[in-house]
């Protein structure tokens, strides 16, 4: 069934992610960080820095208690939401994105590591969550962010 977007935003979900994981039964918990990495397969990185190895619709790799690492599922918003949304209700609350983004302005070069400080919700999905166009992350966070790089 089609919907026009001015529909579509009204409509209410068939199920949230506690709705899903309640169905699952599942009691397993996250730790409060998690580094999300869509397009990458870190499993031979990871192969023994990971306390425990999981698959939920991605690779999850506990490096500890307090951090995971997400990664092998694919590019885009809607999956990355669906996991994000997983993993919150599973505990996490800080989430960190490395991946792959397209940029405005001609400062960049191809493949140049950058900290984003800012990105347009434009794609679709981030509609439903927020209502501003520019989208800023945590402060604290990017700036220990920023610090780790820096000092790296």
């Amino acid at each position: 069934m089609l919907y026009s977007k001015k529909n579509k935003l009204k409509l209410k979900p068939f199920f949230t992610a506690k709705e899903f994981l309640e169905g699952k039964k599942t009691s397993f918990k996250m730790p409060e960080t998690v580094i999300l990495m869509p397009s990458a397969n870190m499993n031979k990185f990871l192969q023994g820095h990971a306390k425990k190895h999981y698959n939920l619709f991605a690779d999850i790799d506990l490096l500890n208690d307090k951090v995971a690492v997400v990664h092998n599922f694919s590019i885009g918003a809607p999956l990355c939401v669906f996991i994000t949304e997983l993993l919150a209700q599973l505990g996490t609350k800080n989430f960190i994105l490395i991946g792959v983004a397209g940029a405005v302005g001609r400062s960049l070069n191809l493949h140049q590591k950058v900290l984003c400080t800012g990105a347009f919700a434009d794609e679709g999905t981030s509609r439903h969550y927020v209502t501003e166009t520019l989208i800023k992350p945590n402060k604290d966070l990017t700036k220990k962010l920023a610090d780790l790089a820096e000092n790296k």
